[in-house]
């Protein structure tokens, strides 16, 4: 008995290691405009739908590089234009739509499930809460991100913009969005 049960707790622990993390197809993410010193050149944070996770990027020494960027544009009287960026070297965002209120946006960002847009900009800009973009990635996969919140602050002597954003991934190309 006492073998059997031996048996049966080994199983069951090679069975649990091998299971594969399923990929994460939705979520709520915040990026920063924040650059950080990496030895002697700064990385940024970026988001990448793959991975399903915002995360440190160094130009400089990875090739592993998100789908986009948080950008702050200087604009004038001090405040900031927020934006993202890709390095993908293609037209990627759309605005899909803006609205006053939260829970309109929440609502539409839902219920958005086929991609109907056949033109996309180098740049969404500018970000501002209750904005729904559709991204395209440069594996031409599509994600929707609905930007719950903005906000902008002083760090040190930089002025720093920040953006909480939901977001849903169609990792298989098709454009319906299944999450």
């Amino acid at each position: 008995m006492k073998i059997l049960t031996q048996i049966l707790i080994i199983s069951f622990l090679i069975a649990s290691c091998s299971k594969e993390e399923k990929q994460k197809l939705y979520g709520t993410s915040t990026l920063s405009s924040e650059r950080v010193l990496k030895d002697q050149t700064y990385a940024y944070y970026g988001f990448s739908f793959d991975k399903g996770s915002a995360g440190l990027y160094n130009p400089a020494s990875s090739s592993d590089t998100p789908d986009f960027a948080l950008v702050d544009n200087d604009g004038f009287g001090g405040n900031m234009i927020i934006s993202f960026n890709s390095d993908n070297f293609k037209n990627s965002f759309a605005l899909l739509a803006s609205f006053t209120r939260a829970d309109s946006a929440l609502y539409f960002f839902n219920n958005y499930l086929q991609v109907g847009v056949d033109s996309y900009t180098g740049q969404a800009i500018p970000v501002l809460k209750n904005q729904i973009w559709l991204f395209k990635t440069r594996n031409d996969k599509y994600g929707k991100i609905l930007i719950m919140d903005t906000l902008q602050y002083m760090n040190k002597s930089d002025l720093v913009a920040e953006v909480k954003f939901k977001w849903v991934y169609q990792p298989d190309g098709s454009d319906i969005f299944t999450e």
